[in-house]
């Protein structure tokens, strides 16, 4: 299970958008990305090769604009 937010992160940055410790805390840190429901309009969403092709083309030096 993954989590949205460093550990080290959360605490300052939910305090910074005014979150009330600890409900909100135990609330927020419960939400994962496997809680996600499936892409009702992506149908590579959860495609493994699609997420590797993307993350290829994100990190390709040639693709860039901005020097």
């Amino acid at each position: 299970m993954r989590s949205l937010m460093p550990g080290a992160i959360a605490p300052v940055l939910l305090l910074a958008l005014g979150c009330e410790p600890p409900a909100d805390f135990d609330r927020i840190g419960a939400l994962t990305a496997d809680d996600l429901p499936p892409s009702p309009t992506n149908a590579y969403a959860d495609d493994p090769e699609a997420a590797m092709l993307g993350q290829a083309l994100f990190f390709e030096k040639a693709l860039r604009v901005m020097p």
